[in-house]
């Protein structure tokens, strides 16, 4: 190429936006417009030139090409931007050049490399070198992936690339890129890392910095070749599947003449001021954050290594340098900020801006800070006032744990809070643990020369340290030569030495032991996925500091798999040593740091175990199992599936899901994914008629359907989210952890549950909104939200009795994702949720399973549809179904309780019922969880064997619903005898049923004309619900008209009061507590135009079938619906508020006073005459007695009251409950054995023994 000889100043690369950007400091692409950039212009190739230096009185670009002429090719200034720019023809790529200046101040001239330079001269050499930074776009690049995720395994593998391995036989030189290129990465994804962090690559004129003392931002350092060759070796990083992250240095820059100091002869990059712009520890210069264009330089550069390099992770260099304005200064040697703190208030607003506008631009990247102070969220976004990195250096931990690690085991039991104590802030930030490169120089000896004890106890606890570390959350790094357990002090200028390998088992060892705590951080979730929440990490023993032992687990969201990890900091081995377990069932031993394999002497941990019934650390299950000397043991429970591989799409995480259908019906099935472009992928088949498979490139939201041959595309039977409608395609969704943490679930008899309907609860129908009443719910005593189905169902209006899909949330409530938020909302308030599942039926529109097997029994029918086959051919597949439906909710869910739809209409004739294997299931579940969880039965039987346990014949649940007590009650408090009404109507029934649980226990009844019920009196009333209403009582009405539309306000609080200070548990419907006047009639929205007039026709029939003359609403009208809406505001006015604090009162009672709160002596009598109702009940702590009057009129009764004074605590006459204030019952009662009380129309009064 012929060099010309004139300069043109008519050429730019840059716009007016780019000057407005550059000046306001928010440019991030200023390396595309200065710098040298080859490039042709009308026909004539040369470089464009642009260099920034607003106080120069002049620049030229010297260099070979014009023989380090200044006067040759000077540069022409662009308006008052401060920038210099000039093409000069004939220049192009390995032109050496600098830029002179000669500065407006004091005579200042000097020649300076570009600082926008793309490369430079191999050191010591310092000019620039013009390169084509276009060339980096023609290398093939493969799109960055999501590889430093907060959910994903990051274990970073920290190199030097000057000093990974040298060349003895040629000079001892370093390997260059592309020579590191065929070794590193390989070796790298071998030893199981995922990412790679390279010491500052960036130009330094000084190898002995390392890197961190840059003079050429933005140009890989040519000692190892050029910036293609660089580009080069980040590809086969990404190639080998290994994220790159570089170490950047924004904190600092070196005084080298030929940098950036002094630029153009004033302060350009740098403070004035030394206080704020000199380092007194490194002799370096402190960047000016506070001036625009040196903040758009440095956004610029960040952008610069993300966007042409390719990098996965930029981490920044000494943040806390930064941060402060004291930063190693002594008083005097500081500037306060302007409100007179030490904060530097420039770098924060730099280092903000910096994170923002990388993860506008770059959202798959993190940025990770090297910050060694508390400062607080680092890693928390800058919207929420955090400083916006992905992650930071946990340098306590680092600190801590090297300190404890290089104590003599000895004395290790009394610096015991150093191991601990880092889970008192462990999820305050993000974190990364490292052992850097910082902790194996300036004579702090290696890794396993801080380490104390012989040369066996030293690498055993090296293992034990890296055992420890990659056992605790957060992210690792480890420095280069710690998995060999390199013996000497790290050096910049040799080799590792790789000759350990071949010396003896220890340092071979060593590299297998890390090899296999990556394998294990990355094949278990547990170990990673909730790295940055308390979730994930549970301890079971930090106090055992005497033995120096802890224990703790982990668990992950996207699987119920956990891992239990224990470790031993002394050299004494401990054998039969129990620990308690978060779960029952068979824990398997993963690995040991013993183990001959890894150098140690080959003692583990005792092998698989399974878990004793014997309580030990506060927790129902434990073990015993064998601690090394100095070692760490392993183990996992693989999780609390049906089968190890449950049916439907399970997401494994790593954007793998596994698939699976129970489909006997077809030879083939096809997993048909919808997307921009379908994929279809053929099942397995497997024995009994199973088709599964596991696929990759699978993410949560994943929509799907199975091909079941000719076309027939249906929604999977085990679907968890069907987000367009039953008739529509299924989706993929996140697993979840196993259960809230620290939630053990309620005793049974501890429930005072609300029944309440998704959809109607609040204005927006979902679970998210109903989270915003969960605290009135607590404050009102309820300790168990009971929620009707919540299957998927068509539409988004229904009951949710007419679920399709057993293991699918309505997406209109919220989906999975929405369910398991309430769950932990109410867990967090102390309530148990209670979830209403059917398991008699399917609904009539949106369910396939037919086509996939014989799931129903085409031989029985129930009043709603066919009866699903749970005793004929294939019904042990059927069940298993619907038993890991149950368990699904159970374990993914958080769900404490199962309310079972109906039990008496499940057609099951086989020898080992339904019920009783469901009941098995659950139970042995809830064990495994170690939580308490209940199944509770509706039925209207009176069949007190399925609450009887099973070694006693019965199905052994845990609770029943006690329909009798409604039915007497209600026909108490009206006239109506429509449908079962008219077997009621006595107050000795209701009465009966205070004594002996049901009123018919093998009686005769007229409306069913038969005999009805089994004696029940031995079981424990705790065991039954029972409600003053339900869905069912106001639904099951044409209007749907609540209690509070049928009877008096009086007669309201007297049924309530029947029912809260029963011996049994109670159930509020949503409203009742306040008097909803709102009805709640039966709605749908089927999609089926036949099936809509079938059920309005149903409906009719069945309210003519119950004696109803009226109408009912139209079930398929939306206003229907819409009726049914809670009027939540009514609860604070008139008469509203005061039922409402009429139940808060009665719940009190019954929470505080012994004799309801425990089991002890009951006495009911009828007082048929005058209508009403004794109750006594008694413990050894309180005796109290209640009396229930239904009639219309003032009466004055007769009542065996034992002898001794009575105090009354509630009327519900009194005036703060909305009565008329004229109390006839009086305020206290002295008995000989009788006495007359009198008491006003449908008054209850409260009487507690006098102490």
């Amino acid at each position: 190429m012929e060099l010309g000889t004139a300069v043109r100043h008519d050429v730019t690369r840059l716009t007016e936006e780019d000057i407005y950007l550059f000046a306001e400091g928010t440019h991030t692409h200023l390396y595309e417009k200065l710098g040298a950039h080859p490039m042709t212009v009308d026909g004539v190739q040369g470089t464009c030139f642009g260099v920034w230096a607003p106080d120069a009185e002049r620049v030229s670009v010297v260099g070979d090409f014009n023989g380090w002429d200044r006067e040759a090719h000077p540069l022409a200034r662009r308006g008052g931007s401060g920038i210099w720019e000039g093409f000069v023809p004939g220049v192009g790529n390995g032109t050496v050049y600098k830029y002179f200046i000669a500065s407006r101040f004091h005579g200042y001239v000097v020649e300076k490399a570009d600082p926008f330079g793309f490369r430079h001269e191999i050191p010591p050499q310092t000019a620039s070198v013009v390169w084509d930074l276009a060339s980096l776009d023609k290398a093939p690049q493969k799109p960055r992936q999501k590889r430093t995720r907060h959910d994903k395994p990051v274990s970073i593998y920290e190199v030097h690339l000057g000093s990974f391995r040298r060349v003895v036989e040629d000079g001892n030189r370093p390997l260059t890129y592309r020579e590191l290129a065929d070794e590193l990465p390989e070796y790298v994804a071998r030893m199981g890392f995922t990412h790679v962090e390279l010491l500052p690559v960036m130009e330094h004129p000084f190898g002995g910095s390392w890197g961190y003392q840059i003079t050429g931002y933005y140009a890989p350092t040519s000692r190892f070749g050029g910036p293609d060759d660089f580009l080069h070796l980040v590809n086969a990083f990404h190639d080998a599947g290994i994220g790159v992250i570089l170490d950047w240095v924004p904190s600092h820059f070196p005084s080298d003449e030929h940098g950036l100091g002094y630029f153009d002869g004033t302060y350009l990059f740098e403070h004035a001021d030394p206080r704020k712009g000199y380092h007194p520890d490194w002799k370096s210069l402190i960047f000016n954050y506070g001036r625009n264009e040196v903040m758009s330089f440095l956004l610029s550069n960040a952008h610069f290594w993300i966007d042409r390099y390719r990098a996965d992770s930029l981490r920044v260099d000494a943040v806390a340098s930064m941060l402060y304005l004291d930063y190693s200064r002594k008083h005097g040697e500081w500037i306060p900020n302007r409100y007179g703190g030490r904060e530097n208030l420039e770098a924060i607003d730099f280092l903000r801006r910096l994170n923002e506008s990388i993860s506008r631009a770059f959202p798959e990247v993190q940025t990770i800070a090297e910050e060694s102070t508390s400062w607080p969220m680092v890693s928390r976004p800058a919207y929420v006032g955090g400083l916006g990195f992905g992650y930071k250096w946990d340098m306590g931990w680092m600190n801590d744990t090297l300190k404890y690690m290089s104590s003599d085991p000895v004395y290790r039991k009394f610096v015991h809070n150093q191991l601990t104590f880092r889970m008192m802030y462990a999820f305050s930030e993000s974190f990364v643990l490292p052992l850097s490169h910082d902790e194996v120089v300036h004579g702090k000896g290696s890794l396993v020369g801080k380490m104390p004890g012989d040369e066996w106890q030293k690498f055993a606890n090296l293992r034990l340290l890296f055992a420890y570390m990659w056992a605790q959350p957060g992210k690792k790094l480890l420095f280069m030569g710690g998995e060999i357990a390199q013996k000497r002090e790290w050096n910049h200028e040799s080799s590792l030495d790789w000759h350990l390998l071949d010396e003896g088992p220890y340092h071979a060892g060593m590299k297998r032991f890390v090899q296999a705590m990556n394998r294990l951080y990355r094949d278990y979730p547990a170990l990673h996925e909730l790295d940055t929440s308390p979730d994930g990490f549970q301890w079971i023993d930090c106090n055992d500091a005497d033995h120096s032992v802890v224990v703790f687990y982990r668990r992950a969201r996207s699987t119920d798999a956990l891992v239990l990890v224990a470790l031993n900091f002394t050299p004494m081995p401990r054998q039969r040593y129990r620990v308690g377990l978060p779960r029952g069932g068979r824990w398997k031993e993963l690995v040991s740091s013993d183990a001959l394999e890894f150098g140690g002497s080959g003692m583990g941990g005792g092998g698989d175990v399974v878990a004793e019934n014997i309580e030990w650390h506060s927790r129902k299950n434990s073990v015993e199992i064998t601690l090394p000397p100095l070692g760490a043991v392993f183990f996992v429970h693989e999780g609390l599936a049906v089968s190890e591989r449950p049916l439907g799409a399970v997401h494994l995480g790593e954007d793998r899901a596994r698939f699976r259908v129970w489909a006997p019906n077809v030879d083939k099935v096809e997993l048909v994914l919808q997307g921009n472009v379908e994929r279809r992928i053929p099942l397995e088949p497997e024995a009994n008629g199973y088709h599964q498979a596991l696929v990759d490139g699978i993410a949560p939201g994943a929509r799907y359907h199975y091909d079941l041959g000719g076309g027939k595309l249906r929604p999977d039977p085990a679907s968890r989210l069907q987000p367009e409608g039953v008739h529509g395609p299924s989706e993929v969704v996140k697993s979840f952890s196993d259960h809230t943490p620290g939630w053990t679930g309620r005793p049974l008899d501890e429930y005072v549950i609300y029944e309440l309907h998704v959809g109607t609860f609040t204005p927006e129908g979902t679970f998210d909104a109903a989270i915003s009443r969960l605290s009135y719910l607590r404050e009102l005593s309820i300790t168990a939200v009971e929620l009707m189905p919540v299957a998927a169902f068509p539409g988004a209006r229904n009951w949710g009795y007419d679920g399709a899909y057993p293991f699918a949330v309505q997406a209109s409530y919220g989906g999975p994702e929405g369910l398991r938020r309430f769950v932990d909302a109410c867990h967090s308030e102390g309530i148990a949720v209670v979830l209403d599942v059917v398991y008699n039926h399917l609904g009539p529109e949106g369910t396939y399973l037919a086509d996939f097997g014989p799931y129903f029994a085409s031989y029985s029918h129930t009043r709603w549809g066919d009866a699903l086959n749970f005793d004929g051919a294939h019904s042990d597949e059927v069940r298993r179904f619907f038993i890991e439906s149950a368990l699904h909710f159970v374990t993914q869910m958080g769900i404490d309780a199962l309310r079972l739809d109906a039990v008496n209409a499940i057609v099951d004739n086989a020898p080992l019922s339904f019920l009783e294997e469901l009941g098995e299931a659950v139970h042995h579940r809830a064990s495994e969880l170690g939580r308490l969880v209940h199944l509770i039965a509706e039925s209207d039987d009176n069949d007190p064997r399925l609450v009887t346990p099973t070694f006693q014949g019965g199905h052994g649940l845990d609770g029943v619903w006690n329909d009798d007590v409604h039915h007497a009650l209600f026909a108490l408090l009206s006239s109506e005898r429509v449908g079962y009404l008219q077997d009621f109507g006595l107050v000795e029934q209701l009465a009966k049923t205070f004594r002996e649980n049901f009123a018919f226990t093998g009686e005769y009844s007229r409306y069913r004309q038969r005999r009805r019920g089994r004696p029940a009196a031995s079981i424990d009333p705790r065991r039954l619900v029972t409600f003053v209403q339900n869905h069912d009582q106001a639904g099951n009405r044409p209007r749907g008209e609540r209690i509070s539309a049928r009877v008096s306000f009086e007669k309201q609080k007297l049924a309530a009061a029947v029912v809260l200070l029963s011996p049994f548990l109670p159930l509020l419907f949503m409203g009742e507590e306040y008097g909803e006047t709102a009805p709640f009639p039966y709605f749908t929205s089927h999609g089926d135009p036949t099936l809509v007039e079938n059920v309005r026709k149903g409906r009719a029939k069945e309210m003519a079938r119950l004696g109803y003359a009226e109408e009912p609403f139209d079930p398929q009208d939306e206003a229907t619906f819409r009726r049914a809406k809670l009027d939540f505001k009514l609860r604070t006015t008139g008469d509203h508020a005061k039922l409402l604090a009429w139940y808060k009162e009665l719940l009190r009672a019954r929470r505080d006073i012994g004799a309801f709160a425990a089991e002890g002596g009951r006495q009911a009598v009828a007082f048929e005459d005058e209508r009403l109702l004794y109750v006594r009940r008694w413990n050894r702590d309180s005796e109290v007695f209640v009396m229930y009057h239904f009639g219309d009129h003032p009466v004055t009764v007769t009542l065996p009251v034992p002898a001794g004074t009575f105090r009354r605590s509630l009327a519900s006459s009194e005036a703060r409950f909305g009565g008329k204030g004229e109390t006839h019952a009086p305020e206290e009662i002295t008995s000989t054995g009788v006495v007359r009380v009198p008491l006003g129309p449908s008054e209850v009064a409260l009487y507690v023994r006098a102490r």
